[in-house]
């Protein structure tokens, strides 16, 4: 299991000198389970970076379709190629249809010259949510495919031009599915204005190992006990950090009810759960590196940071962190690659961060 980092700001892109340790995209982050499935969490500026060379079938799932989220969709090569596919879910209660936000919100004239029906590549519309969960089964081709989703298939074939990120909706607490290789549990998170978001948990079978995926997520006094409760024992942790602790105790300007958290607020929702290792995201634009490090660094440590980076001869080689490889040892060096950043932070179970 694989976590990749692609955009780590909140509100909007903010490319520019100060922000070129911890990257400048919009939110967005995807993660490998098993050999034949990679998810996106969120469609912020860092999507187009995504390499689809060697993937035809993409699986793209919203927190909620606020503007740094979805933003970077349009820009997503894969949505332009007729052999390629993308199945998206979005939650359910925005009181709008998820293809009816994409068709009038960045599809549409004169804010954009592309409409959605432009758009060649195949595309599947989902709505989730927070008792829902999306079964992840791998299968070898398109005849095995066949066998484990039945009557349905011919319906979904359409949709997988390949037989790989194969997944199917269901309610949480439904059987496993056959040849079952992960899940992506969801769960409701009130604490952001107007329609809320959703939470992720992503668990992979053959390792045990779990992600939640918690942006846009402002703390509750004593904590956010739903989101501790969803992230318990977690081997990472992907949680919203907007503000400085001086800024979300501020005046100026107020922004408690805002639906963000502040780097303590995160720490603190960690130890409580207690997960192995706690990635802070969703920087605030007026947060530059030095802010994000320092503010980073004081709540826990060792706290393990990566740089942006070009390839050989000058090129970029993809705007990537690889920000954990689950199953190595909690001490290992976290592995240097290119890209855009998190702060990372192991968790110490014994002696809770102050």
């Amino acid at each position: 299991m694989q976590v990749h980092c692609w955009g780590v700001r909140g509100s909007v892109p903010v490319p520019g000198p100060s922000t070129v340790k911890f990257g400048g995209n919009t939110t967005c982050f995807s993660m490998s389970i098993g050999d034949d499935h990679q998810l996106i969490l969120d469609a912020g500026t860092g999507v187009r970076n995504i390499d689809i060379a060697d993937r035809q079938v993409f699986l793209l799932v919203f927190s909620h379709v606020h503007h740094d989220h979805q933003q970077g969709l349009p820009f997503f090569p894969a949505i332009y190629f007729p052999d390629r596919a993308l199945h998206m879910y979005a939650p359910a209660r925005m009181k709008r249809s998820l293809v009816d936000v994409l068709r009038t919100e960045l599809f549409d004239v004169p804010t954009f010259p592309a409409l959605l029906s432009d758009v060649r590549g195949r595309m599947a519309f989902n709505e989730l949510r927070g008792v829902d969960s999306i079964r992840l089964p791998s299968a070898e081709d398109a005849e095995e495919a066949a066998r484990l989703f039945g009557d349905r298939w011919p319906e979904m074939a359409h949709y997988y031009p390949r037989a790989e990120n194969l997944h199917l909706a269901s309610h949480v607490s439904a059987p496993t599915h056959p040849n079952e290789v992960g899940r992506i549990d969801c769960a409701d998170n009130y604490a952001h204005p107007q329609n809320g978001t959703l939470f992720y948990r992503i668990t992979e079978h053959a390792t045990g190992h779990s992600v939640v995926y918690a942006t846009d997520a402002e703390a509750f006094r004593g904590g956010n006990q739903a989101l501790i409760k969803f992230a318990l024992g977690a081997d990472i942790l992907i949680h919203d950090s907007q503000y400085t602790e001086e800024q979300y105790l501020g005046t100026a300007p107020v922004v408690q009810g805002f639906g963000h958290s502040d780097f303590k607020s995160a720490v603190e929702v960690a130890a409580a759960a207690g997960v192995k290792r706690l990635v802070l995201t969703h920087f605030d634009p007026r947060n530059d590196d030095a802010v994000v490090a320092k503010h980073g660094t004081r709540r826990a440590r060792p706290c393990r940071h990566s740089r942006e980076g070009l390839g050989g001869g000058g090129s970029p080689r993809g705007h990537h962190l690889r920000l954990l490889r689950l199953g190595l040892p909690s001490r290992s060096r976290l592995p240097q690659s290119v890209g855009y950043s998190a702060v990372s932070m192991p968790m110490r179970r014994s002696r809770p961060s102050r």
